[in-house]
């Protein structure tokens, strides 16, 4: 009888573990993404920024 109880209880937790570590999983890839994502467009930020300073600095010289 005990076997009857703790086989289904038993896969409901295995389930439940196995589901937490794939949302686990898709949270720190969902982060990750973000994080590059807003690294990216701060360089971009950046870069497009330098390139005004130079294009001015470059009008200068003429």
């Amino acid at each position: 009888m005990k076997k009857e109880i703790y086989l289904p209880l038993l896969c409901l937790l295995f389930f439940n573990l196995s589901f937490a570590q794939s949302y686990d999983d898709l949270i720190s890839q969902a982060e990750k993404q973000y994080q590059d994502q807003a690294y990216e467009e701060s360089t971009k930020t950046y870069l497009q920024a330098f390139d005004l300073k130079t294009d001015q600095s470059a009008g200068d010289l003429y």
